[in-house]
């Protein structure tokens, strides 16, 4: 489960994607509130081990953080 909240009211997606860059998994993409934490389940079970991006977007300004996926 990946928890995250927004600054601003509005739009926001979350997304993994893989070292290239490749969206492997689309988590969120709706309105939000700001000061409201979120949780989206992410299951990672169909995902080779390795290091994933996660991309926290919200129009304006994106944040990605590294994740590692051990099996």
């Amino acid at each position: 489960q990946i928890s995250f909240m927004s600054q601003a009211d509005g739009r926001l997606s979350l997304q993994i994607m893989d070292m290239t860059g490749r969206i492997v998994a689309d988590l969120f993409n709706s309105d939000v509130q700001a000061g409201v934490v979120y949780k989206s389940d992410f299951d990672a079970s169909t995902l080779p081990a390795g290091v994933y991006m996660v991309r926290l977007n919200s129009g304006s300004q994106s944040d990605i953080d590294r994740i590692q996926i051990a099996k």
